[in-house]
């Protein structure tokens, strides 16, 4: 999907992500998708809530 924009001419856009599932708050996208599975465990290990609702970390893509 973000290759359709970039191929569109938004490559210089500011993505925003939200903050919960209802679409209440948003903010900057920190850092570039990840989808490398070790990365992913390495980097959510450190954090409070991880991935702890994700069945298969090897089809997970991290944003932020």
């Amino acid at each position: 999907m973000l290759g359709d924009i970039i191929k569109d001419g938004g490559g210089d856009k500011t993505l925003y992500v939200t903050t919960d599932e209802e679409g209440n708050d948003y903010r900057k996208m920190w850092f570039a998708p990840m989808t490398d599975a070790d990365e992913i465990r390495d980097f959510l290990s450190c954090t409070m809530s991880g991935l702890s609702n994700c069945d298969d970390v090897n089809d997970a893509v991290v944003i932020g």
